[in-house]
């Protein structure tokens, strides 16, 4: 599994459309124009960092169709490969997390069960002493 955690210092404004973008993205998210390195350069210029953006794998639930890269349901473009989210994709990559959702919550469950059986033997032992 792959997580793009970046520091403040890495997450700039896309030139073209104001959305912010991360160093290492191929494409940006909002508007979906190719990042070239003339793109980039101009970022790092720019002292209009994207202060307040949040380190993607915060908010990343979901992943692309095409490629698996994670973005987040409000992305109107994979970063990675570029594909525009229609309706559609935006759509079947919800039902995609709901599926996942449904076959985890058992076991989540079970985690969660399982903990809390631990926290109460370690309550009772440490007032038994």
């Amino acid at each position: 599994m792959r997580f793009d955690l970046h520091s403040i210092n890495d997450c700039y404004r896309c030139p073209e459309c104001n959305s912010p973008v991360a160093e290492g993205d191929q494409f940006c998210r909002g508007c979906g124009v190719r990042l070239t390195s003339a793109h980039v350069t101009q970022m790092k210029k720019s002292s209009f960092l994207s202060f307040g953006v949040m380190p993607w794998n915060t908010r990343d639930r979901y992943r692309c169709p095409k490629c698996e890269h994670h973005v987040s349901v409000h992305d109107n473009h994979c970063r990675d490969c570029g594909v525009e989210f229609d309706e559609g994709l935006t759509a079947a990559m919800k039902e995609a997390m709901r599926q996942l959702v449904k076959m985890n919550t058992p076991s989540l469950i079970m985690v969660m069960l399982c903990t809390a059986a631990v926290i109460l033997f370690a309550m009772v032992m440490t007032a038994s002493y």
